[in-house]
């Protein structure tokens, strides 16, 4: 982009959050990204939240604006721009069944939600976790109930950990043979890429969506949010791809 700007990893737990985040404040800080464990800990330390953030419950970005810090998440935009440029599909009214209820399932509600999806479906190794995230018409169902839910056209978003490397041989759920027709699968997962899982559904004839453009996009709103400057995702997809 141009910019004189360095970006740092560093190993943060929550209790140390609060001296992490006095250190680095100052004018010279564009922006902080946070990931698990960390994006319900940051809650405690910021004075402004984004409605996004809010709805989700997850901050993955923070904003110091010289007086406080301001939390962010980029998540539920980042799938939908990947979607939209991969996919390019309408959402609405279409059937969805969800895979996980953890914090990843929660940004994936979000951006769901907005594109007025048809029925809903959450599918958990333990039904009881996802009441909380259910809407009047909502399902919560275990994951051997997954094959039977599964129609034409329905649009599936696995958002959990399994099968990302090292564990690349595991699979949340299996898929039923045949296929049914016009199904779409997107896995948040993007190493590896795709994951066993998102290439048994490809060979069973259904579009795919693998996590890298989830993660990329992401970071381009974040980017976008901290600067006003928008980097170039395609640059950015490249630099990933090179680097898994």
């Amino acid at each position: 982009m141009g910019q004189a700007w360095t970006f740092a990893k560093r190993e943060v737990s929550p209790d140390q959050l609060g001296r992490v985040l006095a250190e680095l404040a100052g004018p010279d800080l564009l922006g902080i990204n946070l990931t698990l464990p960390l994006k319900q800990a940051a809650f405690q330390f910021v004075s402004q939240v984004t409605p996004e953030a809010e709805q989700i419950g997850a901050i993955n970005c923070l904003r110091w604006t010289g007086q406080h810090w301001e939390g962010h998440n980029s998540d539920a935009t980042g799938w939908l721009d990947s979607f939209e440029e991969e996919i390019g599909l309408p959402l609405q009214g279409r059937k969805t069944l969800v895979i996980g209820a953890g914090g990843a399932c929660r940004a994936i509600l979000a951006a769901l939600r907005r594109q007025q999806i048809g029925p809903l479906a959450i599918f958990n190794r333990t039904p009881e976790r996802s009441q909380s995230l259910l809407r009047p018409g909502d399902l919560s169902l275990r994951l051997d109930d997954f094959a039977s839910h599964l129609e034409a056209d329905c649009l599936v978003v696995q958002t959990t950990s399994v099968g990302m490397w090292p564990h690349t041989e595991s699979s949340p759920v299996e898929w039923p043979q045949p296929l049914p027709p016009g199904v779409i699968a997107c896995d948040l997962v993007y190493n590896p890429s795709p994951t066993r899982w998102l290439a048994q559904a490809d060979q069973g004839g259904a579009r795919t969506l693998d996590g890298c453009g989830m993660l990329v996009h992401q970071a381009v709103r974040a980017i976008e949010w901290w600067s006003g400057l928008r980097p170039d995702p395609a640059c950015m997809l490249r630099a990933l791809k090179d680097s898994l």
